[in-house]
């Protein structure tokens, strides 16, 4: 069942029109905009006390990104085994 369906059977059994009926008819300018400020304070606030994780903000960071970039990077090299010869090839070798 897709969106349009779901959508469709929702518009059919009147729940849009219960929820719009049951809706307070108006809503103040300054109500709307007092509930977006606090929305946005709060969200705000809450990334603020949350430490941030991205890179970039230092060069010390760029510098540890670096390493480790560098130390993955000729990790993979020792550990890499060459490719093994086809199906074929094993049977013609024998």
């Amino acid at each position: 069942m897709n969106g349009d369906a779901i959508i469709q059977g929702l518009r059919e059994s009147g729940v849009f029109s219960s929820i719009i009926a049951s809706s307070p008819t108006t809503l103040s300018k300054d109500k709307f905009l007092a509930s977006i400020d606090s929305s946005n304070s709060s969200r705000a606030a809450a990334s603020e006390s949350l430490p941030s994780r991205k890179i970039g903000r230092s060069r010390e960071s760029h510098a540890t990104a670096r390493k480790a970039l560098e130390f993955t990077d000729t990790a993979l090299h020792e550990v890499a085994v060459p490719p093994l010869p086809s199906p074929g090839m094993v049977d013609s070798i024998e």
